[in-house]
């Protein structure tokens, strides 16, 4: 996991100039935590404004707030990340799948819509 998400920061860094607005979605609070801090340090351009421990407070953050971005876990208690995808009427921000399970990564990538978030700041 740590690979790919240092992975998704130098992107981030690489590809946008502007201020962005973030929802964290994790079940694992330390994950939460970690993925903050890494924010804060590398990627000074991007504001956390919502941190979430599930998908359903996920829902109500992004139909509220219109993140920028959102980074997401996928293996959740309840609703997983995909079903709550499913459930947004908001879709308008960028995504980030944040998982240490490998084999989630051939169904994110069926989720074209989301994963061509990369133009819109090229």
């Amino acid at each position: 996991m740590e690979l790919k998400l240092w992975y998704a920061l130098i992107v981030l860094n690489l590809y946008n100039r502007n201020m962005l607005r973030a929802i964290l979605i994790d079940d694992d609070q330390s994950n939460l935590n970690s993925l903050s801090e890494k924010l804060v340090r590398h990627c000074p351009q991007i504001t956390v404004i919502e941190q979430c421990d599930n998908g359903t407070n996920g829902i109500k953050a992004i139909e509220g707030l219109h993140p920028d971005i959102v980074f997401l876990d996928i293996e959740m208690p309840v609703m997983n990340g995909f079903l709550m995808l499913q459930q947004l009427s908001y879709k308008n921000f960028a995504l980030i799948f944040v998982t240490a399970y490998d084999h989630y990564a051939i169904k994110a990538l069926s989720i074209v819509p989301w994963i061509t978030w990369l133009s819109r700041w090229k």
